[in-house]
C-alpha cells in the first residue's frame, strides 16, 4: 500500500470517527482500532510536513502580519483580505490590490526559500505515490450495522469516505 493511499484511508476514518452510527460499538471499534494501527506512519508524515512549512515560517509570518494589520474582520473575528467577491467595493479592491502587491514582494523576498519548499514538496509528493508503507498493515475488518447501512453510505460526507475505505478493503459491505 502506498502512502498516499494510507493517508487517504486515515482522513476517512477520522472523518468517521463521529458517525451517525456511533452508538455500532463494533463499529466505534474498528475505526479507532484502525486509527491506532496506522497513527504511527501518520505521525512520521506530519512530522515531514511541518518541516517542510518551517522554509516559509518567516515568509508566511510577513503575510499574517500584513493581514492582521490590513485585513479586514469576518464574523468570527478572523482577518481576511477580500477577493473572490466579483462586486467587491472599492475599498476592498484597493486592499486586494495592495495585499497582490505585497505577495509579489515576498515572492521576490523569498524566492530561493520558495523554491526549495517546492523542490521538498514535489519530493514528499512523489515519495507518498511511489513508497510503500513501510510494515505491513492489516486493518481491523469493518462490517456496518446493516440496518443503518443505506442511510450512512448517502448521508454526506459520509458516503465518500465509505467508499475510500470499502475500496481499500477495510470496511466489507
Amino acid at each position: 500500500m502506498k502512502k498516499a493511499q494510507l493517508s487517504k484511508i486515515y482522513r476517512a476514518l477520522t472523518a468517521l470517527k463521529d458517525s451517525p452510527e456511533e452508538s455500532n460499538i463494533k463499529l466505534r471499534y474498528g475505526i479507532k482500532k484502525n486509527l491506532s494501527i496506522i497513527e504511527p506512519e501518520i505521525k512520521v508524515l506530519r512530522e515531514l510536513e511541518e518541516e517542510n512549512k518551517k522554509i516559509l515560517k518567516d515568509l508566511l509570518d510577513e503575510q499574517e502580519t500584513f493581514i492582521k494589520e490590513k485585513g479586514k474582520t469576518d464574523a468570527q473575528g478572523n482577518k481576511y483580505i477580500p477577493f473572490t467577491a466579483e462586486n467587491l467595493s472599492k475599498e476592498d479592491k484597493a486592499l486586494a490590490e495592495e495585499f497582490s502587491k505585497k505577495l509579489e514582494e515576498l515572492n521576490e523576498k523569498y524566492k530561493e526559500q520558495l523554491e526549495e519548499y517546492d523542490k521538498k514538496n514535489e519530493e514528499y509528493t512523489k515519495m507518498l505515490q511511489e513508497t510503500e508503507v513501510g510494515t505491513d498493515i492489516t486493518f481491523h475488518k469493518m462490517a456496518p450495522n446493516p440496518e443503518l447501512w443505506p442511510a450512512w453510505t448517502t448521508k454526506a460526507p459520509y458516503g465518500e469516505q465509505v467508499d475510500i475505505l470499502i475500496e481499500a478493503g477495510v470496511i466489507s459491505e
